[in-house]
């Protein structure tokens, strides 16, 4: 929990990624708002406590007393803390709870993938996406084509790919064990029938893999755009695949081999950092 003692303490101020991440992400620049970060506090210490005082609040997050009962008034004016009248204390709402089971595992691992991207991009200048297979389709969670110098393209978060051709979908499915990519396929099969066939051919599947494997790494041609070509990796945490990474390239500028001589260890290690992030969220999170 974050204690406020100081008027701007280093536990709010933007996190600096000194992997070169500062000169693509302006907004870095602004100042914390304290008082959305004393009431995110008091939230955070009810839901350690459960029932609590005004003077057990002080104690836990350094808030004076006033400041506390101001906040205090506006959260529970909000809805999201309510106050019990005969001895006047304080706990969590079932509406500030809902504020947690809003959070879906695509978004969180998302949000773990989303700071090794924005290093990569700026290290290597290429756009990447973030990808996890979901309903029967390869959809896009994060992206960094705004922030990439070379991509024509702003808006790809939500996008959807291939399971078969796209690098994304071809790194996913060499990473599927027998029983996933039956259950893709069933799935598939209300969605896109056509690619339901085609991962449901185990001959066909295999060569696909193998690609994968002998390559090191999944590619794509033109499948997405005809001017378009992408590698990719998997991306495993924990022993569990959450999707796949890709770098996007113009077809004009390189050829996949050429793309993966220059920055394949810069794809995979951006999976690997992910990795880490992702494992160390709380166990029912990565559900």
């Amino acid at each position: 929990m974050i204690r406020l003692d100081a008027k701007y303490p280093d536990q709010l101020r933007p996190p600096v990624d000194r992997g070169s991440c500062m000169q693509i992400t302006p907004d870095e620049s602004y100042r914390p708002v304290e008082a959305i970060a004393r009431g995110l506090t008091v939230l955070e210490a009810l839901s350690d406590t459960g029932w609590a005082s005004i003077s057990e609040l002080r104690d836990m997050t350094g808030i004076d007393r006033s400041s506390l009962y101001r906040i205090a008034e506006t959260l529970i004016r909000l809805g999201y803390v309510t106050r019990r009248e005969d001895d006047r204390l304080l706990a969590l709402t079932s509406k500030a709870h809902r504020l947690g089971e809003g959070l879906k595992t695509d978004d969180l691992v998302a949000q773990a993938v989303a700071p090794h991207m924005r290093a990569l991009t700026a290290k290597i200048l290429w756009p990447s996406d973030f990808a996890s297979f979901h309903l029967g389709a390869v959809r896009i969670r994060h992206s960094t084509h705004r922030l990439s110098p070379m991509s024509v393209h702003s808006r790809m978060v939500g996008k959807e790919r291939s399971l078969m051709y796209s690098s994304l979908g071809k790194a996913i499915l060499s990473a599927m064990s027998e029983e996933e990519i039956r259950q893709a396929s069933l799935i598939l099969r209300t969605k896109n029938p056509r690619e339901a066939d085609m991962i449901a051919n185990p001959e066909r599947v295999a060569k696909a893999a193998q690609e994968v494997y002998r390559l090191g790494y999944a590619l794509s041609v033109g499948q997405s755009q005809e001017n378009i070509s992408a590698i990719a990796v998997p991306l495993h945490a924990g022993g569990r695949l959450y999707g796949a990474v890709n770098i996007i390239f113009f077809r004009s500028s390189a050829t996949p081999a050429e793309i993966a001589e220059r920055h394949l260890d810069d794809l995979r290690a951006c999976a690997a950092a992910a990795a880490v992030d992702i494992a160390a969220l709380p166990p029912q999170l990565q559900i």
